[in-house]
């Protein structure tokens, strides 16, 4: 099944390469994030860079689909309007659904999660507002055991990516929260 996810970026590029006036290029699947399948996308306003964003997608527990540790990466020397949060994560969740309910509606298990929500960052309300769940996997009753498994092992990378990464996440590894959605 993760051959027909090769095809994710060229469908990005061909059905939604443009969204609410913002360019989205879709890259080729690769490595690059965790060295783990990963979706690139760039998001670009007016020709200028404004950030990309990245997502790893794999099979958890056997049985979800998940397109999981959403990190963006801003440019830093783009002030990002207040809005453009919302767009990204519009952008990144229509697709996605769009691809995976054209190319994939057999697989019926399938979930976003962001990366480390951190107080700083404001990650908490922002998601929080999007209607997403916060997953704290100490406070987590969850009925499904293998969602439980598939969220331990989101949980489980990003605890692996916290030292690899304390430049854009700034928290323990036990202080992981993230948030969730499923689709």
């Amino acid at each position: 099944m993760l051959e027909k996810l090769n095809k994710l970026p060229s469908w990005i590029n061909k059905n939604m390469p443009k969204y609410e006036g913002v360019d989205f290029v879709a890259k080729p699947i690769d490595s690059s994030f965790n060295d783990k399948t990963t979706l690139t996308v760039e998001v670009k306003e007016d020709g200028n860079d404004i950030c990309v964003y990245k997502c790893n997608i794999d099979f958890l527990a056997d049985k979800w689909l998940g397109f999981y540790l959403l990190v963006v990466i801003w440019n830093t020397e783009y002030k990002p309007k207040s809005s453009m949060g919302n767009l990204i994560i519009e952008h990144f969740t229509k697709s996605i659904k769009e691809f995976c309910n054209d190319e994939m509606p057999s697989i019926e298990n399938r979930f976003f999660t962001s990366g480390n929500l951190t107080v700083q960052k404001g990650g908490k309300p922002f998601f929080n507002k999007l209607n997403w769940n916060i997953v704290e996997l100490s406070n987590l009753d969850v009925k499904d055991s293998s969602l439980l498994e598939a969220l331990t092992q989101v949980e489980h990378s990003i605890s692996k990516a916290i030292p690899a990464t304390n430049n854009i996440l700034d928290a323990e590894p036990s202080n992981i929260s993230f948030a969730f959605l499923e689709f």
